[in-house]
Order: structure tokens, then C-alpha cells, then sequence
């Protein structure tokens, strides 16, 4: 299940921010039973989002119910009427190839499925079942009861857990829970199926309800089929469950300064100070205007090169800048500020917030040019969300429930008609001495160390190493992104450009085609000819490179400062104008089959390929990125130019410079050699889950010992199980496979795990030339079921954070590597700053940590042995 604190804290704030530049067609009509039908067709694509929304969540619960809402939430996706057990509901998902998911928060539930439009009938049918006739089976309920409270036990092990909730307690007083859409331990422990029924008969009313359907469908049949499945001869209506009206949430009448410092063995842990500040902004139901004004002020307040950005990242006080923001609810909207403190400097943190906002109320601080701006970014923000169905099925949910489908309609042109003195007066009303709740989280340690108080945060009485922060985002006119890092002095600097995609978005009759496309592409030019391209390099001190992979295709090039800029003019010039001559693109072909004839023969590079085909089985990672012999032997150089045609294109491009280069230089040089890259979109098709078939693979092979390979599904980065899978994975057992099998028993040459850095991500254990695979099995058996059990101590997990440490160093020591890691970040999890996040997360983990996620991951490997006897499948299986 998603997490749902983490959906109050992201969704509906990213939800905010949007509008769009070409608006959706969408169809609102009301079945006889109350219940609200919103319609969005959409042709781009054959799937189908089905979501249906409920007005509940937290706001609606009280002390004895809070909790109830996410139960809920974790109980729809189980037995129902038509399917009444786990295996037949899940049967019924595969066979219908659905994704599915829920969220809770704080003023909306929502569970949506997304599905192949051919079967978007059977979908219907699917979701009607699930919402009209849950079983709430006992049994099913104390396990996922359990499930609800490792998600609690999860927040619980994050420091920012207890930050978020001191600020809520201190905003809203004994009414705090109902900004808790978590839950209460003990009201999701005492549950039952009694409970689940009046809750139901309560909130799942249609009258309370909303189904929302965006896709590829036809419009009549969509209402003929809703109204067939969830009219009111199926779903009756009940009584307004929000009547009478609750009394509001309490207003801060003053302002609270918080320094948060426990529980000791989780913030205790935690290396960084994280400054908060949070005041009570306007609602839906009370100032709807300023609830617009708010989103573009907070755009404003978020655009990189303004001075309130600069404000923290230029000075050095914060690192990666500040974050600011407004979140829209129909009730208890909140205006936000965050920032990771450099340096133990609190005080110039708190000092640099307060002079900004106030000097934010004053005329000038922003520009007419910038308000231009932020509306721009508001209606792109939006376009880019409403590219993906379910995407724009979720936000149209969340504006249904915290406000109404009309009040999304008029967003655009709400928000084009703020104006600043609109902003200047939000700011006088919502912020500028206004009651605040200014938080720092630290640990014991830290507030000792820097004299963290009450005192030095609260506003004075009249009211009145920065890694992210040096990266700058810039957009090149014809749309394509670059991140930009300026690295004074410098003696290399880097040009990395991904096309993302990679040969998981790729024909399979293609595998290989972007392999031999940049080995001969890059060779030469039709302007400059091979030998003086390849001299050109040399005299320069250019290194270019190339990588192609499952989930993006990348061309590179880093050179010394003063011929950097010829170098990037070179290789660009392959791209526009790349000569792909036949006899360098045979050459090529004949080197890549080559490769690929003899790549049997090296075993510590075969043995994971081998492991691929059953792991990968059905799975787009399925398509080698390098080709196969029989893709590589068909492929044409008109193949080659094909493929380089439906690369560049803006929307797939992402480009980053590192080094000694600023930001006007950049612009000017990436303008003037991408400025031929037509502008367009691409959408990277979702990842699914691995299902592999078979568990075990054996080639039998003559050789001097037995090659162990075994793959095994794992978070992918950006996710909040990979630091701490990374340090058990990677780290721990690592350390003590390599301890075990090649040290104390002697019996492999090399033997050791890792993770993987994929958006479909993979963990691998192996063993190397064992002269004794059985014995091998078994140790590695031994050594997971030790970290499954055990809690590693505090001193070897403190090994492998140091050395994750020293890793991340080392990923930014080189322009090249600096500037793969932020592309990578970007492509992989999302965003680029994910690339500094990692060792600071890392630096979070708990024993716990550890031993859950080996609990949770460590299992369900398919394994590959190459080597001259078989081993037992049980064995190698742990059975």
C-alpha cells in the first residue's frame, strides 16, 4: 500500500500547483442515487483510470475512530462478494492486467485500478464489487491490521515523523488527530468486522461519493455501464454523514516555538537539523480567492533564480535552498516552509525567513516578469500531470473532496488573474506577524552542540555543505531541461545527455539499435570525417563516452575547461549531423556480434545473463539494451537514422553540465548546439513488478568450479525502503558473505551482494567459482536468515553507513561521475536531488530498519547456477 502520511504530506501539495494550458474535456453528471460521475476521455493511450473518491479520511474521524479511514483503505483491496479470497481477487488483477492502489488523507479516500480499455467493462464491474460488497473478513483483518501497523511503526522510525507531528499537535491543539490520516495505533488494533460495517454504512454512501473514469472510453457507455453497476437499485443512498456540521478546526491564536530532540534513539540518529515553520492559511470554504493567490505566490516563492531561493542557497545557511509552499484543503489549508540547516546556523535560517516574507509584502520584491512566470509554470505543471490518466483522475479526486470539480475547471483562469498586489496582501494577511509554529528537529547532540532553544527560534518580540544548493535548473527555448552545476576552478568539466527510455521502452525487433547507433554516430560527422574527429578529441583532452541501458540511452563527453566547449560542439555535431557511414557502421556490428558470440565463454560475465532470462521472464528488462545476435545481424543503418530521429526530441532529453562553467556561459553554448533538437513530448511507460518463471536455472558446464547467481526484487531508488535496503543489502550481508565463504570457509573465490539503481530495481547474492556449491547455498541461506532475524549491531551498521559515505564522495569527486549521478537520480527516482538525499537517508537507518527490509526483501530469489553439477532446487531455495 502507499504510504499514507507521506500522501497527505505530497499529493494534494503537488496537486496545488497545477493548471493547464490545454484543458481536458470533462463530462459531470450525478446518478439517481447522489452519487457524482466525472468523465474524461482520453484517446492517447488504450487504458482506463476507474476511481472511485469518498469524502472521509481524518477530518471525519474522532479520537475512538481515527484510524478507520486507512483500515478501510487497506481492507477494500481484499474479498468482496464476487471474489471472496486474496487469491481469487488477486487472480482477478492479473487476469485483467490491473494496476491498482489507495490512498488516505486527510479529506479524501480514494481507490483507483488502471487497466487495458478492452476491458474496462469487467473494471467496472471489478471496482462496483469491491465498493458495494466487502466481506471485512476477520482473519483477513487481523493480518492486514498488522500490515496497517508496520506502516505506523515505519513513520515511527523517521525522525521527521515526530517533527510533523509536534507541528500538528502545536497548530491544532486536542483537534490534532484530525490532521493524522494515519491513524491511532489502538483504533486500528481494536477494529472489527462490526466496526468496518458501521464506518461503511456511514461514509460509503454514493451521496458521499465520487466515480471518476479517464481514458480511452466512450462516453454513453461509460454512463450507460455506471449507472447499470452503481445506480440506486445497487448502491443506496444514506444520510449525509456531514451533518451536522463539525465546528472548524481551532485557529493559532499565538505563536509556538518547538525544539524537537526525541525520541532520542530515532532523532538521536539523525546528523541533520531541519528548520519548519508553519501558519494556519486559508480554506476553501472561508477565502476561496486567496487560496489561488496562495498557489502563485508559492510558485513565486519556488522558482530556483528568485531572491527567496537565493536568499537561503546563495548565503550558504541551508542546504539545497528552501522549501515553501501553500496546501489547499477545504478545511485547515496550511502555508509550509522547510529547510535543511547548514552549518548548526538555525538562527541565520530563522533570521533570513522572517526578513523575506516580510520583505515580501512590500512592492518590488517580484517582478511583473516573474509573476508571468509562475502562471507559466503552474499551467505546465498541470499540462505535465494531465499527460497520464490516472494521474489526472487523482488530482481531479483530490479537488472533488478539498474543494469541487468547478473550482479545478476555473483554476487556470483564476490564477492568471492574480496579481501582486493580490500576493503582497496575502502575505500581509496570512504571514507577516501573524501566529506561527517555528520548529527545529535535531538531535540531543546537535541542540547542545549549536544552543538550539525555544528562545532562539521564536521571532524576536517585535513581530515583526550545500551540495543541492549549487545546482541550478535551466530550460532551453525549445524545451529541452538541463541541470547545471558550477564548480569553480574546476580542472575538468562534464556534458552529460540522456534520452530517456532506454531498451525497456524499445521494440524488441530494435534490441541493440541505440548500442550501434551512438558507437558509429559518434565516430564521425559529415562536417568532420572520422580521423580528424578522433584527432580533434585528443588535442583536446576530450573523453567522450556512451551507456546504454534499461531505462535510458546516454552520450557524454568531459574535457579540460578550455576545450569543453569545442568538445560539446563535436559531439553534438554527431548527433545533427551524424554521418553513419556503412563501413564504420559494420565495423561496429561486427565488433557488437562478436562480443555477444563470446560472451559464453567468460563466465563472470555470462552467469548474470543466464539469470535474466527467467528473472526477467515477460518483463520489459527483458530487452537486453546491447541487442541479442539475431536484433544486432537485422539492424540497417536506416535503422540507426530512425532511431536517432525519435531520440532527439526535447520531452525525452535531459541534459547536465559539471564543472567550470556558469550559468549564462552554459545557456549560451547549450542554445547554440541543441538548438536543432525539435521540441515534443514522451511518455515513459510505467515499470511493472518482476514475475519470474522459473525459480531456479542450470547450465551444465565443464568447468573448474560452480558459478551461484540469484536476483531478487527490491525498492528502486527514491523509494523509502532503499537507503536502509542498500545498507543491509550492499553493506551488511555483503560484508558477511564475502566473511563467511571466502574468508573463514574458504570455499569461493569471491562472494558478496548488492543493489541495484534501476526504476524496476533488482538486488543480487552471489558466489564465484566454488569448488563446494552446496556448502555455498547453504552459508548464504545461513547468512540471510541471520540478518532476518538478528539486529545487526550498531557498529557494523555504522561501517556500512560510513561506507556509503565514502561511496557518495566519491560519486561527486569527478565532473563525470557528479553529473551521472544527477542525471541518473533524475531519470531513476524522479529528481535530481535525490542524488545528495541518499547518504543522508543512509545516515537515518536503525538495526530495525535493517531487519525489516531483509524481512521484507531478502526473499523470493531466482537463481542461476553455471558449473558442472546441478545443485538441489530446495536447497539453493532455503526449503
Amino acid at each position: 500500500m502507499r504510504n499514507t502520511a507521506l500522501a497527505l504530506a505530497l499529493v494534494p501539495l503537488l496537486a496545488t500547483a497545477t493548471a493547464v494550458a490545454s484543458e481536458p474535456e470533462i463530462d459531470v453528471s450525478h446518478l439517481d442515487n447522489g452519487l457524482d460521475l466525472i468523465i474524461v476521455q482520453k484517446r492517447d493511450a488504450a487504458l482506463v483510470t476507474i476511481e472511485i473518491a469518498v469524502k472521509t479520511g481524518s477530518f471525519t474521524e474522532t479520537p475512538d475512530t481515527n484510524g478507520l479511514s486507512h483500515l478501510y483503505e487497506h481492507m477494500f483491496f481484499k474479498g468482496n462478494a464476487a471474489l471472496p479470497t486474496q487469491e481469487r481477487y488477486m487472480a482477478r488483477v492479473r487476469e485483467l492486467g490491473i494496476s491498482f492502489n489507495g490512498t488516505t488523507s486527510t479529506e479524501r479516500v480514494n481507490y483507483f485500478i488502471t487497466l487495458p480499455s478492452r476491458n474496462f467493462a469487467e473494471g467496472m464491474r471489478f471496482m462496483a464489487d469491491a465498493i458495494l460488497t466487502p466481506l471485512f473478513n476477520m482473519g483477513e483483518m487481523v493480518k492486514e491490521r498488522e500490515v496497517v501497523i508496520s506502516e505506523y511503526d515505519r513513520n515511527e522510525s523517521s525522525p521527521g515523523y515526530y517533527l510533523r507531528r509536534a507541528v500538528n499537535q502545536a497548530l491544532y491543539g486536542d483537534e490534532a488527530y484530525r490532521k493524522n490520516p494515519l491513524g491511532e495505533r489502538h483504533v486500528i488494533l481494536s477494529a472489527t468486522q462490526e466496526t468496518m460495517r458501521d464506518f461503511q454504512a456511514r461514509y460509503y454512501v454514493p451521496n458521499n461519493a465520487a466515480l471518476f473514469i479517464v481514458g480511452d472510453v466512450n462516453l454513453t457507455e461509460a454512463k450507460v455501464m455506471a449507472q447499470t453497476l452503481l445506480g440506486v437499485r445497487q448502491w443506496r443512498p444514506g444520510p449525509d454523514p456531514h451533518r451536522p456540521a463539525r465546528a472548524p478546526l481551532p485557529r493559532l491564536r499565538e505563536t509556538k516555538a518547538l525544539v524537537v530532540s526525541e525520541p532520542a534513539d530515532v532523532v538521536g540518529k539523525s546528523k541533520a537539523i531541519q528548520l519548519a515553520a508553519h501558519w494556519n492559511g486559508p480554506d476553501v470554504g472561508r477565502d476561496e480567492r486567496a487560496t489561488f493567490v496562495a498557489d502563485v505566490w508559492g510558485t513565486l516563492a519556488g522558482l530556483p533564480h528568485n531572491r527567496f531561493q537565493k536568499a537561503f542557497r546563495d548565503a550558504g545557511i541551508a542546504d539545497g535552498g528552501a522549501s515553501i509552499g501553500y496546501y489547499t484543503q477545504r478545511e485547515g489549508g496550511e502555508v509550509h516552509f522547510s529547510c535543511s540547516v547548514r552549518d548548526g546556523q538555525v538562527k541565520a535560517c530563522r533570521d533570513a525567513l522572517l526578513a523575506e516574507v516580510a520583505a515580501m509584502g512590500q512592492a518590488g520584491y517580484w517582478t511583473e516578469e516573474d509573476l508571468a512566470l509562475a502562471k507559466r509554470n503552474l499551467r505546465i505543471m498541470r499540462a505535465y500531470e494531465a499527460q497520464s490518466g490516472a494521474a489526472l483522475s487523482h488530482n481531479l479526486s483530490f479537488w472533488w473532496a478539498s474543494s469541487s470539480i468547478d473550482y479545478y475547471t476555473s483554476y487556470p483562469e483564476e490564477c492568471d488573474t492574480v496579481t501582486l498586489d493580490e500576493v503582497q496582501r496575502f502575505v500581509r494577511d496570512y504571514l507577516i506577524g501573524r501566529p506561527m509554529v517555528i520548529a527545529c528537529l535535531a538531535s540531543p547532540d546537535n541542540v547542545a552542540a549549536h544552543g538550539i532553544t525555544p528562545v532562539l527560534l521564536a521571532p524576536p518580540p517585535a513581530g515583526g555543505e550545500a551540495a543541492a544548493a549549487a545546482v541550478e535548473q535551466l530550460t532551453l527555448r525549445n524545451g529541452i531541461p538541463v541541470l547545471l552545476r558550477t564548480t569553480p576552478g574546476s580542472g575538468l568539466t562534464a556534458l552529460e545527455i540522456y534520452f530517456a527510455g532506454g531498451a525497456a521502452a524499445l521494440d524488441p525487433a530494435r534490441l541493440g539499435v541505440d548500442t550501434l547507433l551512438l558507437a558509429t554516430a559518434t565516430q564521425a560527422s559529415k562536417r568532420t570525417p572520422r580521423d580528424r574527429m578522433q584527432a580533434e578529441f585528443v588535442r583536446l583532452g576530450a573523453r567522450p563516452g556512451m551507456d546504454v541501458g534499461y531505462d535510458y540511452t546516454r552520450v557524454s563527453v568531459q574535457a579540460p575547461g578550455d576545450g569543453f566547449a569545442r568538445a560539446v560542439e563535436l559531439l553534438t555535431e554527431t548527433l545533427r549531423e551524424p554521418l553513419l557511414d556503412p563501413a564504420t557502421f559494420e565495423q561496429q556490428r561486427s565488433a557488437r556480434l562478436a562480443a555477444l558470440e563470446n560472451e559464453r565463454t567468460r563466465p563472470d560475465d555470462y552467469v548474470p545473463r543466464l539469470v535474466n532470462v527467467p528473472f526477467f521472464h515477460g518483463h520489459p528488462y527483458a530487452r537486453r539494451p546491447d541487442g541479442v545476435a539475431e536484433t544486432v545481424k537485422a539492424l540497417t543503418v536506416d535503422h540507426l537514422r530512425q532511431r536517432l530521429d525519435e531520440l532527439l526530441v526535447s520531452g525525452r532529453m535531459l541534459v547536465v553540465v559539471v564543472g567550470d562553467l556558469d550559468r549564462a556561459a552554459a545557456t549560451k553554448l547549450l542554445e547554440a548546439q541543441l538548438g536543432f533538437v525539435r521540441r515534443g513530448d514522451f511518455a515513459r511507460p510505467e515499470v511493472p513488478a518482476f514475475r519470474p518463471s522459473p525459480p531456479v536455472v542450470f547450465e551444465q558446464r565443464q568447468l573448474p568450479g560452480t558459478y551461484l547467481y540469484a536476483k531478487f526484487a527490491v525498492p528502486p531508488p527514491g523509494h523509502p525502503d532503499y537507503a536502509a535496503a542498500r545498507l543491509a543489502v550492499g553493506g551488511v550481508l555483503r560484508a558477511r558473505l564475502w566473511a563467511s565463504l571466502r574468508t573463514e570457509h574458504a570455499i569461493a573465490y569471491a562472494a558478496g551482494s548488492g543493489l541495484g539503481a534501476f526504476r524496476g530495481n533488482f538486488g543480487v547474492v552471489s558466489c564465484a567459482n566454488t569448488k563446494d556449491p552446496r556448502k555455498a547455498a547453504q552459508l548464504i541461506a545461513a547468512e540471510v536468515r541471520r540478518l532476518q532475524e538478528e539486529l545487526v549491531s550498531a557498529e557494523e551498521l555504522q561501517g556500512a553507513i560510513a561506507q556509503e559515505e565514502t561511496t557518495a564522495h566519491q560519486r561527486n569527486e569527478g565532473a563525470a561521475s557528479h553529473a551521472q549521478g544527477l542525471g541518473h537520480a533524475h531519470l531513476v527516482t524522479g529528481s535530481w536531488r535525490n542524488h545528495y538525499e541518499l547518504p543522508l537517508a543512509a545516515a537515518r537507518v536503525t538495526p530495525e530498519d535493517v531487519r525489516r527490509v531483509a524481512r521484507e526483501y531478502l526473499k523470493d530469489f531466482t537463481w542461476a547456477v553455471l558449473g558442472p553439477a546441478e545443485v538441489p532446487q530446495a536447497l539453493l531455495l532455503g526449503q
